[in-house]
């Protein structure tokens, strides 16, 4: 369970008029993941929008989501990134990042060649 941007209702409901429009409660918004990744993409997507995401925090989490083996089109996809932002954030080797890539994509029988 996430709840988001409480904190700013919060602070602008001890003013007045606010205050007693609101009975002394403050709206807030509860969303239920099935997994806790889906709470990041949340909490990515809703502090992005804001301005508000900061670059270690955002390290941090693409590592933890590459060590899960979360796909890379889902980070993609759910982060709102490119490839070449995940690697960024990632901390992998140019190597590493590539291999991680290629194991993704289905091939078939043929082989996956780069040079070096």
């Amino acid at each position: 369970m996430d709840f988001i941007d409480g904190f700013h209702r919060w602070m602008v409901s001890g003013e007045e008029p606010l205050k007693s429009k609101l009975k002394g409660k403050v709206p807030i918004v509860i969303v239920e993941h099935a997994e806790e990744k889906e709470d990041i993409y949340g909490t990515i997507t809703h502090n992005r929008a804001r301005g508000t995401h900061l670059l270690e925090p955002m390290e941090h989490i693409v590592q933890e989501l590459l060590k899960k083996d979360v796909p890379m089109k889902e980070i993609e996809k759910q982060l709102g990134m490119k490839k070449e932002e995940i690697w960024r954030l990632s901390g992998i080797t140019r190597e590493g990042f590539l291999d991680l890539i290629t194991k993704e994509k289905s091939y078939g029988k043929e082989k996956v060649y780069r040079r070096v």
